[in-house]
């Protein structure tokens, strides 16, 4: 009687954790950046500077960076970090499943498109560099939450 029921929890607990899937998307590259102005404001160029070697070095092992899957249904996988006056986000477009990518691509994106968006402004909403397969996006903000 025990065998089976230790079979049916090892089937039940290897089609559980097969079943969440990682999109490795290898080497990544941008489209030109969307600097929009709403959360422009009060970011800190060299917070961000600061935060972006932080997210990697906590998500990325070998030159490969993970994002686990998504929550509670949500089609987007993330990992953030907040430094002083500067959020940075990377999120996947990837069905919720976890994503994994190469480090010096983005890596080599974000100096350019921090510098590039806070020296510009206009626009709505926090200044954006989206993959140009659509999947990857990178997101510099304030770190202040709420709204107008």
């Amino acid at each position: 009687m025990k065998a089976p029921a230790a079979i049916a929890l090892l089937a039940s607990f290897l089609g559980t954790t097969t079943a969440q899937q990682t999109t490795p998307l290898g080497s990544v590259t941008f489209n030109a950046p969307q600097c929009g102005g709403g959360k422009n404001n009060h970011i800190d160029a060299a917070d961000c500077n600061t935060a972006v070697p932080q997210l990697l070095s906590a998500h990325c092992t070998n030159g490969v960076c993970s994002i686990p899957p998504a929550t509670q249904g949500a089609q987007e996988s993330a990992i953030s970090v907040t430094v002083g006056h500067c959020e940075v986000f990377i999120g996947a477009f990837a069905n919720g499943n976890a994503v994994t990518f190469d480090e010096q691509s983005v890596q080599d994106a974000f100096p350019n498109f921090i510098s590039g968006c806070l020296a510009t402004s206009g626009g709505f909403g926090s200044p954006l560099l989206i993959s140009t397969d659509g999947v990857l996006r990178l997101v510099i903000s304030n770190g202040e939450s709420g709204g107008g």
